[in-house]
């Protein structure tokens, strides 16, 4: 859990150094508007990454939801802050958004458009694979911890057949963190040859 939570914060720290998130405004929450920042574009504001206050009954009604369990590692990662938007990965893992008081309403409206077949075969969807696909827990598998496989599947079939990812959830991240460093190397040589 705490590397997930370093590899988290380490992603948020950067995005400020980037200048931070922006989004529709009438899609974030007040509690999560940046007012230090003006709004650039009209309709457009910027937002910060809170400390999460998703309860354990959240988390219930999530699991409900899927009609699983979900893996440990993930319900901490929903613990550590809201946000908007998260993308991560080489591949350009964007997770479901993230707000207060609207976690099951928000994953529901995500999967119920595209990816509400998934669940039926017991694929609990949690983020978008790029830009064409999605990324779920594969709950056809039993294990400890609900600690399940990381599957993907593209669009391009109908979502049909299962591509592996990770073993599970915390592993993502070892891939995660590389690539952010990378990302984050890249960004800084840039900014220092430009001087």
């Amino acid at each position: 859990m705490e590397k997930i939570k370093k590899i988290i914060d380490k992603y948020f720290d950067f995005m400020e150094e980037l200048g931070g998130g922006s989004y529709l405004g009438e899609f974030i929450p007040e509690s999560m508007v940046n007012h230090d920042k003006p709004q650039v574009y009209k309709d457009i504001l910027f937002w910060n990454a809170i400390p999460s206050t998703v309860t354990e009954a959240e988390l219930e009604a999530l699991e409900g939801y899927y009609g699983h369990k979900l893996p440990e590692d993930y319900k901490s990662f929903l613990r550590i802050r809201h946000f908007v938007e998260l993308q991560l990965g080489g591949y350009g893992i964007d997770f479901f958004k993230n707000l207060p008081r609207s976690l099951v309403e928000d994953t529901k409206k995500e999967i119920e458009e595209d990816y509400e077949n998934l669940i039926e075969r017991n694929y609990l969807p949690f983020a978008r694979f790029s830009d064409f696909g999605v990324v779920c827990f594969n709950a056809n598998k039993k294990m400890p911890r609900n600690d399940y496989p990381v599957v993907y599947f593209s669009h391009e079939d109908g979502y049909e057949d299962e591509q592996r990812y990770e073993v599970n959830f915390k592993a993502m991240f070892d891939e995660f963190e590389t690539h952010l460093d990378e990302w984050i190397t890249t960004y800084r040589r840039k900014q220092n040859e430009q001087l």
